[in-house]
């Protein structure tokens, strides 16, 4: 079962066959629809989008077939609240997160797995001795990236603000993933894990 969320609030859908019904509805319907098309195909709207999503909504709603004009109301209903409160909408699925929850397990167990397989077979390895003749980057340390990076997908998959919040600013997402490895490198040399 789909959901629409606008803001904080929340409410129950449909599925995701029902949505493609509706979405080839307006297709047969043969009225230019692109904002209302685009939201059920990537479950997205900005407010930016909204006014004109709601202006095709309004002529939606009396060209399609009875089944699906309830489904068309809701969805009007909540790009209304979209325009009025600048927020952005969202179709989607809340319990649908549990190949994303698997796949952050399993990129910690491969991270978890590199750092102690590699320390144990050649801990001596280094990557870089740029900045010193006697130290370099252990190869194995790298395996924390792929930690980190499942912990970041399994708070995803568990958090809808978080979620949000990395499709609403990616530029700062990047920025949070810079920082998180140069925090990992400092960490690793303040411990004393780069060999002398």
């Amino acid at each position: 079962m789909q959901s629409i969320s606008v803001g904080g609030h929340i409410e129950p859908f449909c599925d995701a066959a029902a949505i493609e019904a509706l979405r080839m509805e307006i297709v047969r319907c043969k009225t230019p629809s692109p904002a209302v098309l685009e939201l059920l195909l990537s479950g997205r709207l900005q407010p930016a989008a909204a006014a004109a999503a709601l202006a095709e909504l309004t002529v939606l709603e009396g060209r399609v077939n009875h089944v699906h004009r309830p489904l068309i109301a809701q969805l009007r209903r909540a790009v209304e609240s979209c325009v009025s409160g600048r927020v952005i909408l969202r179709i989607e699925s809340p319990e649908g997160r549990g190949g994303e929850r698997i796949g952050a397990g399993v990129m910690a167990l491969i991270g978890c797995a590199w750092m102690f397989g590699i320390r144990a077979v050649a801990p001596g390895w280094a990557i870089s001795k740029s900045y010193s003749p006697h130290s370099g980057i252990p190869i194995w340390t790298f395996g924390m990236y792929f930690v980190m990076a499942g912990a970041a997908l399994g708070l995803a998959a568990v958090s809808r603000s978080f979620r949000h919040w990395c499709g609403d600013y990616p530029g700062w997402l990047f920025v949070l993933i810079i920082l998180a490895i140069v925090s990992w490198l400092v960490a690793c040399a303040n411990a004393g894990f780069l060999p002398d």
